[in-house]
């Protein structure tokens, strides 16, 4: 019987801990979204502030929503612009000393 109760008492607690730590997982998980969420704001208005000191006649509105768009989306973006010439990484890199 004490064992039985022992047993019981070990899985329950090793459940609560499990549990626990899904928990802090979780918790740090949602921190590091809204971490990344706040970082790309930032990265995107100083990339804004760059880009209109360095460059004159620039469509803002393009601009503004190449900038919105996701990552994965941005070279098929540019791609179908209305634009005929889309600079690669390389050149932009080398424009901005990146």
């Amino acid at each position: 019987m004490k064992r039985n109760e022992e047993i019981a008492r070990l899985r329950k607690d090793h459940n609560d801990e499990v549990k626990q730590l899904k928990d802090q997982i979780q918790e740090m998980e949602e921190k590091q979204c809204k971490e990344t969420k706040a970082m790309e704001g930032k990265i995107q208005i100083l990339l804004k502030a760059m880009l209109s000191q360095n460059t004159t006649g620039l469509d803002t509105e393009a601009l503004t929503d190449l900038i919105t768009t996701p990552a994965a989306d941005a070279n098929n973006a540019l791609r179908s612009s209305t634009s005929t010439f889309a600079p690669d990484d390389n050149e932009v890199r080398l424009n901005y000393n990146l």
